[in-house]
């Protein structure tokens, strides 16, 4: 893994998480080092070679309520 600033649990504790990335038809799960299949055919659909996935859920890894997270996403294109 490259060096970074973040601690290492941290860094285990997203590369365990799954990332729920919600689609026209569904939803499908990201996963850090993992490819996605679902992820290369939206590419292909949209002839994109690349994505960023930002989440402003739990800011600077902070829980906080369902409430405060769902205020917090705000959906673009």
């Amino acid at each position: 893994m490259s060096t970074t600033a973040v601690n290492n649990d941290l860094v285990a504790a997203y590369s365990a998480t799954n990332y729920h990335v919600l689609s026209d038809d569904g939803f499908f799960v990201l996963k850090i080092g993992q490819r996605s299949h679902e992820l290369a055919h939206r590419f292909v659909l949209t002839d994109r070679s690349g994505a960023t996935f930002i989440t402003a859920e739990n800011p600077f890894s902070q829980t906080v309520t369902a409430e405060e997270n769902a205020a917090n996403q705000v959906l673009t294109s």
